[in-house]
């Protein structure tokens, strides 16, 4: 095995791209999500794999209304970079089918253990698609008044240490290969407001099954 791929194998590709949005709409998608705090339900998850009911795999809260009156101007800004995602991350040129998009909230004591995006067994049999990049956007109020929640990539090769640990940065915007383990690092936010909490915006770029 040569070293580009044992390089490959050890050390995912991973794209930062800060200042994603503009201020003005920035601001806009953070007052929406506030204003929208009983919108917001618990998260599940779509897997197979068993775990540990006593402690779930994602606490978390997530927005049933979706991005509301921002979806089609986030979704674009997303549609502007793909083909800047696809290079950077060294994913074969794809025709995107589907941006999927779901509006997250992280509160105190919020989490999410190691995972992958691509769906498995009977949740994959269910899809048309499949999830090719995920990305995450990030945004809070300032100023911050929460720490933790970092995004941890693992290597694809199993280990215990993460091979980054990226800050939530306002305005920031991770992209990453969905078959790429990763972690949504805990969350504390001593006011326990909802207001306060750590916001993100999940996407996902999806190949149609029957892609040529």
């Amino acid at each position: 095995m040569g070293f580009n791929v044992l390089m490959t194998i050890r050390a995912p590709k991973i794209l930062i791209i800060d200042d994603f949005l503009s201020e003005d709409v920035l601001t806009g998608l953070q007052e929406y999500a506030i204003a929208s705090a009983a919108s917001f339900v618990p998260t599940g998850v779509n897997e197979d794999r068993p775990h540990d009911e006593a402690r779930p795999p994602r606490q978390s809260s997530r927005n049933i209304d979706g991005l509301g009156p921002f979806k089609q101007e986030f979704q674009s800004a997303i549609s502007a970079r793909q083909d800047e995602f696809m290079a950077a991350l060294g994913v074969p040129h794809f025709t995107v089918h589907e941006t999927e998009l779901e509006l997250v909230a992280h509160g105190d004591g919020a989490y999410y253990i190691t995972h992958v995006d691509v769906l498995t067994g009977d949740y994959r049999a269910l899809q048309t698609t499949d999830r090719i990049i995920s990305a995450v956007f990030y945004f809070y109020r300032q100023p911050k008044a929460f720490n933790g929640g970092e995004l941890a990539i693992y290597p694809l090769s199993k280990s215990a240490e993460p091979f980054r640990l990226i800050e939530p940065d306002r305005n920031r915007l991770i992209a990453f290969p969905s078959f790429v383990p990763h972690e949504v690092r805990p969350v504390t936010c001593s006011s326990g407001a909802f207001a306060d909490s750590r916001f993100a915006i999940n996407c996902w770029l999806r190949r149609a099954r029957n892609y040529a």
